[in-house]
Order: C-alpha cells, then structure tokens, then sequence
C-alpha cells in the first residue's frame, strides 16, 4: 500500500520545510513521520480537534501523552492532517498492562464533559466514526440488533441476501443482547482503543498517541481491551477473569462485546474470516456472564479502580448458571464455523513451533484511515500461552483497510 502523504502546504503551514518522510510506527493511526513530527489523516474533525485540545494539557500519573504540534498560526488540523510530537515505542501484547494504563488515564479523563459528538444517533450520509458511533449504540439500547438491521450489508451474500457470517452473526447478537442486564456504573469519557492505542518502550511510561473518545464507564473501556485481545492476540481465556473486581465486570464485558459483534454486522470493510474468532471469544464472555449470575454476590469491588489486575481465585457457583448461554457458543466443537478462504499469513505448522493467528483485521477505530490492525502471532506458543511481556503486535499484509474518508 502506498503511503498517504501531505501535500507541501500542509508541510509549509506546520513550519516543516522538505522533511523527509517515512511511515509512522504502527499505532498512529496511518501517519507519517517527519523528524520529531507525526503527521496523521483525520477521518473527523471534531473527534480530532477535541482529542488535540484535551491532549495538549492532561497529565495523567505514569503515562506518556502525545502532545499536539500546532501549525505556524495555531491550527491542530490543516488540509485534513493533524500533528503530533513523536514518542518511541510500539504496540506489544501486554493486554493487562493495557487496561492498568487505561485505569490510570481514565482517572484524570473523568473531569472532561461529554462532547457534543458523542450525544444522539448518527444521521445519513454515514462517515466512518458513524459505524463506531452506532455499533456502541447498539450495544446499550433495548432494541439494539433492530438499530442495525437497516445498516447490515445486503447482498453480498449468495442469491443477493447477507454474506454467511453476517447471517449467523444477526442470530448470535441477539442471543447476546438477551443476556444483558440493566448497568448503573457511572459514565464519564473514555479511550475506546486502547489495546491499538497503547505502546510501549524500554525504560519509559507507556505512551497514548490519541484519544478516541466514548461515554462509558472505564470498566467498558477494560472490556474493549479484553475483547480484542481475545480477537486479535491469541490473550488466554483467564484475561476477563483477572480483571473481575472492576464495577458491573460481566455486563460491561459483554457490551463491550456486542458493541465489536455489532460493528463486524454493519461495517463495510469488516471480513468473514473474523466472525470466527468473535464466536469463539463469546464463548469466553458467555461463561463468564453465566458463571457471575450463578455465583453468591462477591465483596462489593473498590470505589476507585486499582490499576493492578485481581489475582485471587475465582469463586465456583454453588448452583447451574441461572442464565442461559447462548446455544451458538456452548463450545467451539458445538459450532459450524463459517468457511472462509486463506489468508497468506497463515503459516503452516511445519515452518516451526509457534501458531501463527490468521487474521482478517477488523477496525477497531475511526482513526484507521491508511491501515487496520493486522496481527500475526506475536510469540511462540499457543493461542491458549500467555504472551511474553515484550512480544510485540506484528503487522501482517492488510487486505482490508478501509479507504480514507
């Protein structure tokens, strides 16, 4: 794929006179890095000139925050770019010390005001946040799956109907969405990509390029992470687990679940290939609803959120879970996946001892204008064997990147 470029009077009006270009480490959303600058393509503006303008001053304890590099008159935003002074690092596969940053970051995220953007359905024409937007609505609304159905990919599938893995995902939303029970936590804004917003480097702070903003709880935001690590990263299945003491942990799991469910159903660019792997993740969510409904109510969780996981054995349910798990996710034995072609980076056990994931990247952000995550096995081992703590999320070949609005 061709880098995207900014045009010289972006450059000029940045103060950058004929830097030399190359492509931004992964984790800028596409950008491109002149000396000490990364220049990045906004898909929206508001979103990006809120992030610039709560970025520039936060100062959260123990975490590297991208401050914004303003044009020769002040601008964020010139010609459609944003830019950014330059951090070191990289995306790695440490999903909990992920959602420990998130906690950190959300402590001081929780004075901001909700931003007009995030108040009230999108409206035609979509643009590419309005996918996100409406998957997140969705997610929380009695009548979800019906704010959907309108939106799904009509013929793309044999005979002009749903593709295959849409259809048996309409069924397996809603199958879902009937587990959800009413939530109290209290919202606040929240970084909702954190696991594709985080990097990390030797001897530093992690560091957070952007800020993609929701209104939820920070134990959604958690949520988020856990899900796609379980999607993308090979994560163990005992990562929501460790993470339980966080406040309303199952419901908020299993929204932020429907809310990734929800946006493979309606985004333009999602893949068949990735269906499967959001099935076999909501076997774990499934569990882990169904094992926190039979169980006797646990020690009441910490007004303020720890940033270090829970380690502590989980209970076991005196009783059968009172709460059906969805008979599309009893077991991954117990399902059809949906065939879908491979992919070149799915590499044959014989090439060695590690299990490559084959990944059809879904996008977890708006800001994946130029690329989405695609991510190969980042470490030997099984799907089911913890990462090591400095293995990093490699970037195979993107065969889906969505094109830039």
């Amino acid at each position: 794929m061709s880098m995207l470029q900014p045009s010289p009077n972006v450059l000029n009006a940045f103060g950058l006179r004929d830097p030399h270009l190359s492509p931004a480490p992964r984790g800028w959303g596409g950008g491109v890095l002149a000396g000490p600058i990364v220049l990045t393509p906004v898909a929206d503006r508001a979103r990006a000139t809120w992030s610039a303008r709560v970025r520039d001053t936060l100062d959260p304890s123990g975490i590297r925050i991208a401050r914004p590099f303003r044009a020769t008159d002040g601008r964020t935003i010139v010609g459609d770019w944003r830019a950014d002074h330059y951090g070191p690092g990289a995306l790695q596969n440490r999903p909990d010390e992920v959602i420990a940053t998130s906690l950190r970051l959300h402590d001081v995220l929780a004075t901001q005001e909700r931003p007009r953007f995030l108040v009230g359905a999108p409206s035609s024409p979509w643009t590419e946040a309005d996918y996100f937007s409406m998957a997140d609505r969705a997610a929380f609304h009695p009548a979800g799956l019906e704010l959907l159905r309108d939106y799904l990919p009509h013929g793309t599938g044999v005979d002009g109907g749903l593709r295959a893995d849409i259809a048996a995902g309409v069924e397996l939303y809603q199958q879902f969405a009937d587990l959800r029970e009413d939530i109290h936590a209290p919202a606040q804004v929240v970084h909702g990509d954190m696991l594709f917003g985080t990097l990390f480097a030797p001897g530093t702070a992690p560091l957070v390029p952007d800020i993609v903003p929701y209104w939820h709880n920070p134990a959604w935001a958690a949520g988020v992470v856990v899900v796609d690590a379980l999607n993308w990263a090979g994560a163990d299945a005992d990562l929501p687990q460790r993470w339980r003491h966080l406040p309303e942990w199952p419901q908020q799991l299993l929204r932020a679940y429907l809310f990734r469910l929800g946006l493979h159903l309606v985004h333009r660019h999602s893949a068949a290939s990735a269906y499967n792997k959001l099935l076999h993740t909501g076997v774990v969510i499934a569990d882990l609803v169904a094992d926190s409904s039979a169980a006797e109510p646990a020690v009441a969780a910490p007004a303020v959120l720890t940033a270090e996981p829970a380690t502590e054995s989980v209970t076991e349910p005196a009783a059968e879970p009172t709460v059906a798990i969805p008979s599309a996710v009893v077991a991954p034995a117990a399902v059809a996946p949906i065939e879908v072609p491979s992919t070149e980076n799915t590499r044959d056990e014989s090439e060695g001892s590690g299990t490559d994931l084959d990944i059809s990247p879904e996008p977890t952000s708006w800001e994946d204008t130029a690329e989405f995550p695609e991510i190969a096995d980042a470490w030997e081992g099984t799907p089911d064997t913890p990462a090591p703590a400095d293995s990093e999320l490699e970037a195979g070949e993107n065969t889906t990147s969505p094109e830039h609005p």
